[in-house]
């Protein structure tokens, strides 16, 4: 291996009989059998990846000096820095987020580090999250949803639904996140289940998602020790047909005993492109 290279087992979907769950808030109620192997993850700080070639990119984005235990902070100023900085990363002409997501250590939130490897868009539930999607950062609801009209009766010339990820916590992360290189993954090792997440109190979303068989030629990479002050973007879909990157959570086995647990944030982005 190559130095920054590590070795780490990933969860990927097994022989499940019937439609595979995947319940990202409760994972004991997901119905899927897993394959979990042990796969090389590649030091992606040792490239110059883009969202148009590997699917997925770092950018430096200072962390907005917000209360992120603050709900209405976090799908406010917080997506509002974050659409800014996806606008100019990427070129698009307008930006628009989904609810943010907090994941702590300790059950602390509804979410834990997922640790299964999958994508949370098939061509269809990308589509109905563009529809059912809000600018979260305009307070007034009603602005809001006249805003989304006028996004949505624009004519586009392109459309990409993207992850905006980044840890809270310094390093070293217990859990890193990995991603795979979109040009890696074959159709036939693909295969699409139900996916459940639940929002506490801003409801359930129920809606199909996109997991994976392990090939030995799919090629797995992870920013090593990111810190808060760095973006992770990648593909959640591209509404020409390219389909999103294929992420997980991992155990570094690295990381000393004792670490305290990885925190991070997370939205879903959509990018217009006039």
């Amino acid at each position: 291996m190559a130095d920054g290279d590590t070795r780490a087992m990933l969860r990927f979907l097994g022989d499940t009989p019937g439609e595979a769950l995947y319940h990202t808030s409760m994972p004991e109620r997901s119905r899927l059998d897993e394959d979990v192997r042990e796969v090389a993850i590649h030091d992606a700080r040792m490239i110059s990846a883009s969202i148009e070639r590997e699917g997925f990119a770092l950018h430096p984005h200072p962390l907005p000096a917000i209360d992120f235990m603050d709900e209405a902070q976090r799908n406010g100023p917080y997506l509002a820095a974050v659409q800014t900085r996806i606008a100019a990363a990427l070129g698009a002409d307008r930006v628009i987020c989904d609810l943010s997501v907090m994941r702590l250590p300790g059950g602390a939130t509804t979410q834990i580090p997922l640790m299964h490897v999958h994508s949370d868009f098939t061509a269809e539930t990308a589509r109905m999250l563009m529809a059912d999607s809000r600018d979260r950062a305009i307070e007034d609801p009603a602005q809001a949803d006249a805003d989304h009209a006028r996004i949505m009766a624009t004519r586009w010339s392109r459309t990409l639904c993207i992850h905006a990820w980044r840890v809270l916590s310094p390093p070293p992360h217990d859990r890193p996140l990995a991603v795979c290189d979109v040009r890696s993954v074959a159709p036939e090792d693909v295969r699409a289940g139900e996916f459940i997440e639940d929002y506490g109190e801003n409801g359930t979303y129920r809606a199909e998602l996109r997991l994976l068989r392990h090939a030995p030629k799919q090629a797995w990479w992870s920013y090593r020790d990111m810190v808060p002050d760095e973006l992770l973007l990648f593909l959640g879909h591209d509404y020409a047909g390219r389909d999103g990157c294929f992420h997980a959570a991992f155990h570094d086995p690295a990381c000393p005993p004792g670490t305290p647990g990885r925190a991070s944030i997370e939205t879903r982005t959509f990018a217009f492109f006039a």
